[in-house]
């Protein structure tokens, strides 16, 4: 925990505190779980498998490699409401192809906040005694929390069938009573062999980014491996996509992951999505135990995405985006 006398109580902090593991530590086990929240509502639909096919905006976030696949100007705006509106995650991203023909070098924009409110901060009538009938804990006031990030990439294609990329991240988070800022860098790197087949490999955090607090406490947030494959066929007045991504961590998620091995675990994105006449798509999948659904709709050069997000145990989450392409 930061060093201060303050304690927290409410149900707001206690979901927060038991989902994302957001209190700064020197750990750095879900340290960088603000971060793999997903952008767009697209992915989302597919269970977050998107790492090998994005071709939009968001590809500075999922994977800079993909950023020369960007056939045009793209912007995306991004409203999230996770488990029954305790947490709000908003986001714009934009991408500019290159307009070198024999050089393609594309660059990626993406700026996000998630945050949340209702932390109710509590003291005691007297601090210097034990909590008791006559020494009752009192709320002073609520407080909200927000962490912040901003990407910025670049990507190139090598050949016909790589492209390579890279995304630098300035990150800030607010928790209250403390703050913290720091620095990251991705990678990632996709081959196309086929029109219809396409293989990424991303690494986020590659460097091990450092989080330091303005109370002195630093935390470092551990690379993680991300893999995928992508399939995607047309026909006449459909096109379809088969996706699934592999996450890597190396934190020991034994009961946080579907699959460890010591200190390396595995969870499995899969999905797929189903477009008519490339204006109408369908989309469901699976982001590790949870399943997913969502709609797209395109006018002309406008597309409105939706996703839904189940969960067991919370509140399920919702997520809409519209993007603008030309």
């Amino acid at each position: 925990m930061p060093r201060t006398s303050r304690s927290y109580v409410g149900t707001g902090t206690l979901i927060v505190a038991l989902v994302f593991a957001w209190s700064p530590g020197y750990a750095a086990k879900y340290a960088g779980e603000f971060m793999r929240l997903g952008l767009g509502a697209r992915p989302w639909g597919t269970g977050g498998a998107y790492v090998a096919t994005v071709a939009d905006g968001t590809a500075v976030y999922w994977n800079p490699g993909n950023l020369p696949r960007v056939t045009g100007k793209d912007i995306m705006l991004m409203h999230s409401e996770s488990f029954g509106g305790l947490l709000n995650y908003d986001a714009v991203s934009f991408a500019l192809p290159s307009l070198r023909a024999n050089s393609p070098l594309a660059v990626g924009f993406a700026l996000f906040r998630l945050g949340g409110g209702d932390i109710r901060l509590t003291s005691l009538a007297n601090p210097n005694q034990p909590p008791s009938d006559s020494n009752r804990v009192f709320a002073e006031r609520t407080a909200g929390h927000s962490d912040w990030a901003f990407y910025a990439g670049l990507g190139k294609s090598v050949g016909s069938k790589f492209d390579l990329g890279a995304s630098i991240k300035i990150i800030y988070r607010d928790l209250v009573d403390v703050s913290a800022t720091g620095l990251g860098l991705d990678v990632g790197a996709t081959f196309r062999p086929h029109r219809y087949w396409s293989a990424a490999l991303v690494a986020y955090d590659i460097t091990t980014t450092l989080l330091a607090y303005d109370n002195g406490t630093k935390e470092f947030v551990n690379p993680r491996v991300a893999t995928g494959i992508g399939f995607t066929p047309e026909w006449d007045r459909f096109a379809l996509g088969l996706l699934v991504d592999g996450i890597f961590e190396f934190e020991g998620r034994r009961e946080a992951a579907q699959f460890w091995l010591g200190e390396i675990s595995l969870d499995v994105r899969w999905g797929a999505e189903l477009w008519y006449r490339k204006r109408v798509a369908l989309r469901g999948g699976m982001n590790a135990d949870s399943p997913t659904l969502g709609v797209g709709l395109r006018f002309g050069r406008f597309s409105v995405d939706g996703a839904w997000r189940g969960n067991d145990i919370l509140d399920d989450s919702y997520r809409i985006s519209l993007s603008h392409t030309w």
